[in-house]
């Protein structure tokens, strides 16, 4: 097995490395540690707060590539998980949890109707057998997650003083997430979550796929546009004058070009660069991902310039 990383997935391990230092300061200061205890004292922060952590927890599993040997197909550690979804091929559209493609079509007997679904077992063959299917694969996530909430909890009372009954509401987050986990992890090999596409693609693989990705957009963009908004807008608003009037003309005339024509003029720039350099991208997911990070770079340049302007009204309006 031969690890693959990415600009996206190092920077993304970057930013988590550099949360977790964040944590680590923030137990060490007394005041620090009182504000989020506070935080941490309502049960919809706290429950909230549980999902996220779940939420980027997938993204950073989707963040490790590697290539198994004797093979040329990079996959991550999600993608290994989804993998029934992923190999799966139908026609076109289904609906969620159904053993049959939503359209009908002439079958091989010369009469018209809708094709069993590759990946549901061929013993399903009408609804009723579909919805027993369901119900005991639901019974059997229940099931498990209960027994692994309950592990869960046995490991916490005896390696830590939590206490169970105050924080409750964290706790029926976590089962929620460890049943919807368990229940997804067994639907996968039986059925399409969400239905697949038009082009036959599992939707609710698609889904999870996307959540990498808004971390991507989300982070790297905010952090990559924060920088020059706070520098500059500090600046203007706190020495006037000529410097002013100098940053006033640059976030104008970026403001002045469309963000859309400079986005298909660096990736066609980019693009041409990667055909004379074709050796170093050698895989369509190494092209796609330095697409991606410049995309992040180009709505960086072009989205910080609302916020540089709310920061220099600020301090004019306190350094009067």
């Amino acid at each position: 097995m031969t690890f693959i990383w990415l600009w996206t997935d190092f920077l993304l391990w970057v930013l988590f490395a550099l949360s977790m230092v964040a944590v680590v300061k923030i137990r060490g200061n007394e005041l620090l540690r009182q504000k989020w205890q506070k935080v941490f004292i309502q049960p919809l922060a706290l429950s909230a707060f549980i999902v996220f952590i779940f939420y980027i927890l997938i993204g950073l599993s989707d963040s490790v590539h590697f290539r198994l040997d004797n093979n040329t197909t990079t996959y991550s550690v999600l993608d290994r998980v989804l993998l029934p979804a992923l190999e799966a091929e139908e026609k076109t559209y289904s609906t969620p949890l159904n053993f049959e493609q939503f359209s009908k079509e002439y079958l091989d007997n010369g009469l018209r109707g809708r094709v069993h679904l590759n990946l549901v077992s061929d013993e399903i063959t009408n609804a009723s057998d579909n919805t027993k299917n369901l119900f005991s694969i639901s019974a059997n996530a229940l099931l498990y997650a209960v027994a692994i909430f309950v592990a869960f909890v046995l490991f916490l009372k005896k390696f830590t003083s939590i206490n169970i009954r105050n924080n409750r509401h964290a706790f029926i987050t976590i089962l929620v997430l460890i049943f919807f986990c368990t229940w997804v992890v067994l639907l996968m090999p039986n059925y399409h979550i969400l239905g697949t596409d038009k082009a036959g693609i599992d939707v609710f693989y698609k889904a999870v796929k996307s959540i990498r990705t808004g971390m991507i957009f989300g982070l790297l963009t905010t952090l990559l546009a924060l920088p020059p908004a706070i520098i500059l807008g500090l600046m203007a608003g706190y020495f006037r004058g000529k410097t002013d009037d100098i940053i006033q003309y640059i976030y104008t005339t970026i403001n002045a070009i469309p963000g859309i024509l400079l986005i298909a003029a660096l990736v066609l720039i980019l693009q041409v660069y990667m055909d004379e350099h074709a050796s170093d991208y050698a895989s369509s997911l190494e092209r796609s991902d330095l697409k991606l990070l410049l995309l992040c770079v180009i709505l960086a340049l072009t989205s910080w310039t609302g916020l540089c302007r709310l920061i220099r009204a600020e301090t004019l309006k306190l350094s009067e």
